[in-house]
């Protein structure tokens, strides 16, 4: 069975889409730890692509993760204000 393996940053991309919409009217340092977790959940795709995982399976642990980092931002964001 050949699986079709996508583009991890595209997926990453896709997921941050969905769930923030985009992020550049956030504080520079949020928009910093975003970035880095952009480059961790790249990082996961790719380990997840080469152990043979289903591309749906992945798109929905990355999805997950993006909205569950969503809620952390948010009450970091409202712990400032």
């Amino acid at each position: 069975m050949h699986l079709t393996v996508e583009d991890p940053e595209k997926i990453v991309t896709d997921a941050i889409a969905r769930g923030f919409g985009g992020y550049d009217d956030l504080p520079t340092d949020l928009q910093a730890l975003i970035e880095q977790h952009c480059d961790n959940l790249v990082t996961l795709t790719k380990d997840m692509q080469a152990a043979g995982r289903e591309p749906s399976a992945i798109r929905a642990l990355v999805a997950a993760l993006v909205t569950a980092y969503e809620l952390e931002l948010i009450s970091v964001i409202e712990a400032r204000t």
